[in-house]
């Protein structure tokens, strides 16, 4: 098994324990029509980690959603640093 395929696994298995049969709330608020934008932003000044398990788990949740990378893996940032932006369903994320 390569490194790609261990880390889907972890994913799916976290989202399992995390989320379950589903996440009933947002399917009962959020109307399936509805789009939004979000962004992971920097609360502190760091170096940027894990953006493969942050890319995978969107993925899982929802394949359709498009997500643009602003920084890369190693990468220094500020309190404030936008990491990357979201788009698509908003029961996605």
């Amino acid at each position: 098994m390569t490194g790609h395929f261990r880390l889907a696994d972890l994913v799916r298995v976290a989202l399992a324990e995390d989320v379950g049969s589903g996440d009933w709330t947002t399917q009962w608020t959020v109307p399936a029509e509805k789009h939004a934008q979000g962004e992971v932003v920097a609360k502190a000044a760091g170096v940027v980690a894990g953006l493969d398990a942050a890319v995978e788990t969107f993925r899982q949740v929802d394949a359709e959603l498009r997500i643009e990378l602003l920084c890369a893996n190693g990468d220094a940032v500020s309190v404030g640093d936008t990491v990357l932006r979201v788009n698509g369903s908003a029961r996605g994320f």
